[in-house]
């Protein structure tokens, strides 16, 4: 807390919420927003950083970042894009995906143009739910700037639907932008979630011939061969994946 008669601005505010952001200490964060220096300093000086910050760091605590959403709006502070993404992206890890697309939604109310990051973090909050028609309603919607953390969302959310078609299609549509390491292990788990351990290994091909190696990836398709029984191949996988160098010491 600042001690009472302290010269402090809104500007010392804004460095200090950003160092709880950055430690996710939302709770410190909100001590700042009621703590009496901070209440003298008028509303119209407290910016849109101030708020932006105690959002962010509010991380799993989605109600919250959500009262300080309409805390903002009530102020009439002008609401920027940069925000509402911090909002969406927090209900996206707290899987509170009517909120997200609420806030999705409300940005265009707002006259505020929804960029990739608040597109993928919409994507990523209706995959956990397995939503994945709403996941391409949103990648289609997102077109014009979607790139390869956009497909992963939706690929992810594909295969957790059980629609490794779909997830393999965006594969291939895929555009400009080169697969990910991401990208492959989402493709390759939405194969494992459907049995389908033949496309799992034909993906570990494409990936090698994209010089991506990815763990999780092998860790996948090694699950796909388990389920199947193929145990031999499994055992192979693990070989490869050891030899490789890029298991961890707790695989070991």
């Amino acid at each position: 807390m600042v001690r009472e008669g302290s010269d402090v601005d809104v500007k010392t505010y804004n460095v200090a919420m950003t160092a709880c952001e950055l430690a996710s200490q939302w709770q410190r964060g909100l001590m700042l927003m009621k703590d009496r220096a901070q209440a003298e300093i008028p509303w119209q000086q407290r910016s849109i950083v101030t708020y932006g910050a105690a959002i962010k760091a509010c991380r799993a605590q989605w109600i919250v970042a959500l009262q300080l959403l309409e805390e903002l709006k009530f102020q009439r502070l002008e609401l920027n894009v940069i925000v509402v993404n911090g909002a969406i992206s927090i209900c996206a890890e707290s899987e509170q995906w009517q909120q997200a697309l609420v806030l999705l939604e409300d940005m265009e109310l707002q006259q505020l143009r929804p960029t990739v990051v608040s597109f993928s973090s919409a994507i990523t909050a209706v995959g956990t739910s397995s939503l994945w028609p709403v996941a391409l309603h949103l990648l289609h919607r997102a077109r014009r700037v979607a790139n390869v953390v956009t497909y992963n969302a939706a690929i992810t959310a594909c295969g957790k639907g059980r629609r490794w078609q779909i997830a393999l299609q965006l594969l291939q549509d895929l555009p400009s932008e080169l697969p990910s390491e991401v990208t492959f292990a989402a493709a390759v788990s939405a194969c494992t979630e459907a049995a389908e351990w033949p496309h799992s290994l034909k993906l570990l091909e494409l990936m090698e011939d994209a010089n991506c190696s990815c763990q999780v990836a092998y860790n996948s398709a090694i699950s796909a061969c388990e389920k199947a029984g193929l145990w031999r191949m499994a055992l192979l996988l693990l070989e490869t994946l050891l030899a490789s160098g890029m298991a961890d010491s707790r695989s070991r």
